[in-house]
């Protein structure tokens, strides 16, 4: 690249850098709303933050207050809720179901719900439904979260090489402990004499 076509491209980023966001309006507020929901499947106050951000940030380029704006907000979250398409209930046991299958424990998946600022309601309705498993099938949840934790990260019964378990057992504890699964609950799995014993519950 030239001296010349590299001032031009650097002069290009800088005045693409300094141009304003476009000024608010219900239909800018409504195309914001609806590219965040068909790009990332979120609960309703991520919609709600991300609008804020964009709206804050329009508003402070035109000079303009924020409350109308954020008043559009409410008008099209209001519609994807009524649409089905912002729905924290069901995120919330979607999110609670993944994260379970991830190795996270009940009280982490609390936190992690809670984070997102969903109504305790929902958090207990998603928490309730990790008691049984995909197929309907009643299950111990702290349980099956530790195995899955283990197995994820090749812990105990899940090492490739199994001739290292005695020697990274402290080790293996150590993590589970970290993660936030029980003394207990964590040395039965690590002192499973498979993988096959740790995955078999009546093998506990």
């Amino acid at each position: 690249m030239g001296d010349e076509r590299r001032v031009d491209y650097f002069a290009d980023r800088a005045n693409t850098a300094k141009r304003k966001p476009p000024k608010p309006t219900p239909q800018l507020v409504e195309r914001w709303a609806h590219t965040y929901v068909n790009r990332y499947y979120s609960p309703e106050a991520s919609v709600r933050a991300t609008l804020s951000r964009r709206i804050a940030r329009s508003c402070e380029a035109h000079g303009m207050g924020t409350a109308e704006a954020a008043g559009w907000a409410d008008d099209v979250i209001a519609t994807l809720k009524q649409a089905g398409v912002i729905d924290d209930q069901r995120w919330a046991a979607d999110k609670a179901r993944a994260l379970a299958e991830r190795g996270q424990p009940p009280r982490a998946i609390q936190q992690r719900l809670r984070a997102k600022r969903l109504a305790d309601a929902h958090i207990a309705a998603a928490l309730e439904g990790l008691k049984q498993d995909r197929s309907g099938e009643p299950v111990d949840v702290a349980w099956q979260a530790a195995v899955a934790y283990a197995r994820r990260r090749r812990l105990g019964p899940f090492r490739r090489d199994a001739a290292t378990r005695a020697e990274r057992f402290q080790k293996d504890l150590a993590a589970m402990a970290r993660a936030g699964h029980g003394y207990g609950l964590a040395r039965r799995i690590l002192d499973a004499e498979d993988a096959d014993a740790a995955l078999d519950p009546d093998a506990r």
